[in-house]
Order: C-alpha cells, then sequence, then structure tokens
C-alpha cells in the first residue's frame, strides 16, 4: 500500500497544480470548450502521469557504463520496521489503508446507487418516443443525464421549452460524460477536496457553455436570465439537489453572460502551463539509475596488471582493502566481475547495466523491490535482542531469469543477513537482460534497512 499512497500524494500534487493554474488563468475568460478541454484533460493527466516512470542514467551509452569499473546498480532500499517488543499490531499504515478502502467502497456503493435510481426514474416516467423523462419531485424544475432530460411534470409549458433547449445544449455537448468520468476518477480519490473544486469548477463550465448556446441561438438574454431566476436548473448526474443551483453560480451565469468575449490570444495562456508541469514531471516521474562505486574506478585500474579474472594487483594498499572486504573486483573492458573469497563464480560475463535490462513480473527494479518489501520479516530473534542495521546483498540475474550468487556485501547479524538472503534467494523468476539480442547474467545490487521503534 505504501506505492498506492504515494501515488495519491503524487497525484494530488498534480491536481493542485493545474487547479491553481486553472484559477489564476483561465476560470475568468469566456473561452469555454478551451477551459471544459483543461479541466477534463487535467485530471486525467493527474491520474496518469504518477504511472510513469522514465529512468535517467547520467551516459546514455550503455556500453560506457560496463567499460566503467566499480559501477554497481543499487536498487531502492527496503525499510522494514518493528517493535522493540513486539511486531506493531496496527501500524498507522494498516489504519489508513482499512480507511482508505472502506472510503472506496461506500464511494462505488453510492454511485452504483445513484445510477440504479437514475435507472428507475428512466424506466418510470420517460415519454415514449422521446428522450424527456418526467418526474413529480417539486425540488427540481430540470436536468440532463445520459442523454435523458429529466423535467418536472408541473412545470408550466413555456419554463420547460426552455429548460429542454437548455438541457439539450448539455447533452449536444456530451457534458455528462465529463461528469461521469470525474464520478469514477473520484472513487479513488474520494477523501480528497479538490474531487470537488474540480466538479465544481467543471459544471460551471458547462453551464456556461450551454447559456452561451442559447443566447447564440436567438434566445432573449432579458427573459432568459428572467427564467433562470424563476426555475433553477441541474446539470448533475448522480445528485438531484445540485448545489450549483444557489446564488452563488446564478450570479456568475449572469456575469458571465454578458461579459465581453475573450480574445483569440487567451488560448495562448495554455502554453504557460507545460513548463510548469514538465518540471514536476521530471521531479515526480524521471528517476535516476542509482549506481553506486564501491571503489573508485580510476584507482582500480590503476592497480589492475591483467585483465584476466585472476590476476595480480600492483598496488598492495588496494589489495589489503579488498581482501579486508573479501572482494575481488575484476576488470575485462567489457563487463564488472565482482567475486566473494577469491573464487569465480561463473566463467561467464557479468554486466552491470545491458541494453536490454532485466524486468520483474512485468515492471522495473522497482516491482522486485516491493516484492522484497512485501516479503521479508524482521526477525524475532534480532527483534527481541535490539538488534537493527542495513545489511546490503548483490545478487545475480542469470540468463534464464533465475536469482543466483545473493552474497552480503556488509551485514549486520547473521539473524538480519540470513533473512535478507532468504528473500533474495527466493524471488520468482525474472525476464533476464539481454545484450544485443543475447541473455546475459545481470548484477544488482539491494540494502533493507532493518529499524526498531
Amino acid at each position: 500500500m505504501t506505492q498506492l499512497f504515494n501515488y495519491l500524494i503524487t497525484a494530488t500534487v498534480y491536481l493542485t497544480v493545474f487547479y491553481i493554474f486553472y484559477l489564476l488563468f483561465l476560470s475568468r475568460d469566456t473561452q469555454y470548450s478551451r477551459n471544459r478541454i483543461y479541466l477534463v484533460s487535467a485530471i486525467i493527466l493527474s491520474v496518469l502521469l504518477p504511472l510513469i516512470r522514465i529512468p535517467v542514467t547520467g551516459d546514455t551509452a550503455i556500453g560506457n557504463l560496463n567499460r566503467n569499473l566499480g559501477g554497481l546498480i543499487l536498487i531502492d532500499q527496503v525499510n522494514v520496521v518493528a517493535s522493540a517488543d513486539e511486531a506493531i499490531r496496527y501500524p498507522l499504515q494498516k489504519i489508513l489503508t482499512l480507511i482508505y478502502i472502506s472510503g472506496l467502497i461506500l464511494s462505488a456503493a453510492f454511485l452504483v446507487f445513484n445510477i440504479a435510481r437514475i435507472s428507475r426514474m428512466i424506466a418510470a416516467g420517460r415519454e415514449k418516443g422521446t428522450r424527456i423523462v418526467y418526474t413529480d419531485s417539486a425540488t427540481i424544475s430540470g436536468f440532463s443525464a445520459f442523454g435523458f432530460i429529466f423535467l418536472c411534470r408541473d412545470i408550466p409549458a413555456e419554463e420547460a421549452a426552455c429548460i429542454t433547449g437548455h438541457e439539450t445544449k448539455h447533452i449536444d455537448y456530451l457534458h455528462f460524460a465529463d461528469l461521469f468520468l470525474l464520478k469514477v476518477v473520484s472513487l479513488l480519490f474520494w477523501f480528497n477536496p479538490l474531487m470537488y473544486l474540480f466538479e465544481r469548477s467543471l459544471k460551471a463550465v458547462h453551464e456556461y457553455q450551454a447559456d452561451d448556446k442559447m443566447l447564440i441561438g436567438g434566445e432573449n438574454p432579458v427573459n432568459y436570465q428572467q427564467m433562470i431566476m424563476n426555475q433553477l436548473f441541474s446539470t448533475n448526474i448522480f445528485t438531484l439537489n445540485n448545489a450549483f443551483s444557489g446564488s452563488s453560480l446564478i450570479k456568475k451565469r449572469m456575469i458571465m453572460m454578458t461579459k465581453k468575449r475573450s480574445g483569440k490570444f487567451a488560448g495562448l495562456k495554455l502554453l504557460l502551463v507545460l513548463p510548469l508541469i514538465l518540471m514536476f514531471f521530471m521531479g515526480f516521474s524521471c528517476k535516476s539509475e542509482n549506481i553506486e562505486t564501491l571503489l573508485p574506478a580510476e584507482e582500480i585500474k590503476e592497480g589492475l596488471e591483467t585483465k584476466s579474472l585472476t590476476g595480480e594487483l600492483e598496488t598492495k594498499e588496494l589489495k589489503d582493502v579488498l581482501e579486508k572486504e573479501q572482494i575481488i573486483v575484476s576488470y575485462d573492458f567489457k563487463t564488472l566481475d565482482i567475486v566473494s573469497n577469491k573464487e569465480v563464480l561463473e566463467e561467464k560475463e557479468i554486466f552491470v547495466v545491458v541494453e536490454e535490462m532485466p524486468t520483474f513480473m512485468g515492471g522495473d527494479v522497482n516491482k522486485f523491490r516491493e516484492w522484497v518489501q512485501r516479503n521479508v520479516q524482521y526477525p524475532p530473534v534480532a527483534r527481541e535482542n535490539g538488534i537493527q542495521g542495513k545489511v546490503f546483498v548483490m545478487f545475480v540475474v542469470r540468463e534464464d531469469g533465475s536469482v543466483s550468487d545473493a552474497q552480503i556485501i556488509r551485514g549486520v547479524d547473521p539473524s538480519l543477513d540470513d533473512e535478507t538472503l532468504r528473500v533474495v534467494n527466493s524471488s520468482p523468476a525474472w525476464a533476464p537482460g539481454k545484450q544485443r539480442g543475447v541473455c546475459v547474467n545481470v548484477r544488482y545490487s539491494i540494502s533493507v534497512n532493518y529499524q526498531l521503534q
């Protein structure tokens, strides 16, 4: 659920940026079609942009990354938190998850209920051969939904004709599709007041558009405005008591009807939002590959005598460092090979970065990090003894997709080290990486941070 919460937060940031821009630069314009497209697009982009991840590396040449000795891809850290006395029985995340799912279910049930209510009204009151549905409710005069116009039976004929014309404009513009999309998205963001603000603004644009079309069609402005004051319209698909039937919307509609039309260059304001959204997109979606260097590349190059896997190191100091860590780094100008206890694990090359990186369960390395997060457990013995710390483990995704050669680069305690190795070694198969179309071995590293509260 951590990824879901991160997604919701990121999407909320996008929604906030889009809406503030709308209020500051677009909401007072009379370019209603542009404003409608902007609001709908803002909702769709806010949902989709957080899902996009673009890996960014400092060097776009794949071969150069392998030729730079010492590079090792480190997958984002996994955090494991537990109580020092006992496992947290009801952590905050679980409570928030329960609240979120409950709200999602209730919102979906309310949506289904209102769709069913609209369907019953259509079945009971539709005039045969028309799109008119008559209702007995005296609290509304008229509204439209799903291509039908709902009218109170007791409304005078002249006013009914005007309301029918107004609601027909809503249907012609497919305004109900905008509201339905908004309602579906609102299921995910039921807790977010921004969705109410978007709905409020989108409905206002719908009304402005319909009013404008009526006046262009020859409706007398004075009579039309007088009729609006007497009969309050509604375009809300799912709520018969529309909040926009209040005085605030009526006043805005009157103002927009008499307002001077915006110039043709007003549409260029949309260009202002592009660099703003691009900046947030680069910050949220463009993630650099986290490549850590075990030892400086130049230092290792200077200490190498040969390019073979068993070559001796000229620099004694460097050799001592490597032996202390029980790691030997070999370099053949094509690949980085790291071997524990000075033994060659495989004769085949092990790459750091290849043209087609391995994928896990249809995703990138973040999918693997999420899988580790779900499966790793805080060892009871470590929790009871107050042991915590960060464990680094590296492993190889083989050319057949299997995970092998998992070994601790830096450990904390056998209990934590063993748990980390257990999870990594139990990994499901990956889709192997490819270099020049051939499946190859690729090495990764991941850190698991065990913390006690």
